[in-house]
């Protein structure tokens, strides 16, 4: 059986390429002439065959309107989505910056709590030893003064011992006289004092203040002993200083009156003083 040749199996071959092969291994002189009529069939042949294949290309046809609906549709959605996400980073954003300054607020107080605190104590610490160092250093300083004070004292006394002493005899004296006017009475004691003083010796007559003597007579009328049984007279004498007497004895006179005790003191005194000079 004869096998059958169709169109399309058919192998195209290039002419155009086949050609000038051919020429090129002839041998011609370089003119072309013969072939002209040919090589036109060729080139219209070429023109025809591109022809046929555009036509048979698909036309290509514009955008469906239908398409730019959906596209639009999309990005209005997309960019809802972009806005909605946006809002709500925004929002977190927004929480996160609120959390974060309340944070740092609360860590404030308590930094500016604890600092007071600290503050407070270490200020009541530093208080206290400042105000310890102070009383420390007053008390020292107190010390000093008291000896120096006390020294001055001794020093003071020993160069006004003298005046000291007849400065507190005349307060003593000031005072007893307060007393005697007071208290009227002392001269009964006084009275037995002196007669004690009396010894081997009889008691003839005491010599009073006349305002003495009305105490003493109101006592003895009252049975009051003043000389240890002794009867004495009573007498009254005006240079005599309330509160002593002078007793009058077969011997001789006792003086006890006030001024000569008083000078019998500051005697005692002096000598004590002139011993502690020496």
């Amino acid at each position: 059986m004869s096998k059958l040749i169709k169109s399309e199996d058919t192998p195209i071959l290039d002419v155009k390429r086949i050609i000038p092969k051919i020429i090129d291994e002839e041998s011609f002189d370089g003119e072309d002439e013969p072939f002209s009529p040919f090589l036109g069939f060729i080139e219209k042949e070429e023109e025809k065959e591109k022809e046929e294949q555009i036509s048979q290309e698909p036309q290509q046809q514009g955008p469906d309107p239908s398409q730019f609906v959906v596209l639009e549709a999309e990005a209005k959605a997309r960019a809802r989505e972009i806005v909605e996400e946006a809002k709500r980073e925004a929002d977190r954003l927004r929480k996160e910056a609120r959390e974060t300054l309340e944070n740092a607020s609360k860590k404030a107080e308590e930094i500016e709590s604890r600092a007071y605190n600290d503050g407070f104590e270490q200020g009541k610490r530093d208080g206290e030893e400042l105000g310890k160092r102070q009383f420390d250093a007053i008390s020292r300083r107190l010390d000093a003064l008291i000896k120096n004070l006390n020294k001055q004292g001794l020093d003071l006394f020993e160069k006004y011992e003298a005046q000291m002493v007849e400065l507190c005899i005349k307060i003593a004296k000031k005072v007893v006289g307060h007393e005697l006017i007071t208290t009227p009475q002392l001269i009964l004691e006084a009275i037995r004092s002196a007669s004690r003083q009396v010894i081997e010796a009889n008691i003839l007559k005491i010599y009073l203040n006349p305002k003495d003597l009305e105490i003493v007579e109101d006592a003895v009328l009252k049975g009051v002993d003043l000389t240890g049984g002794s009867q004495v007279e009573f007498l009254p004498k005006e240079s005599i200083e309330r509160g002593g007497c002078i007793i009058e004895t077969d011997f001789g006179l006792i003086d006890a009156s006030l001024g000569t005790r008083w000078k019998a003191i500051e005697e005692s005194l002096e000598d004590i003083l002139s011993k502690k000079a020496e």
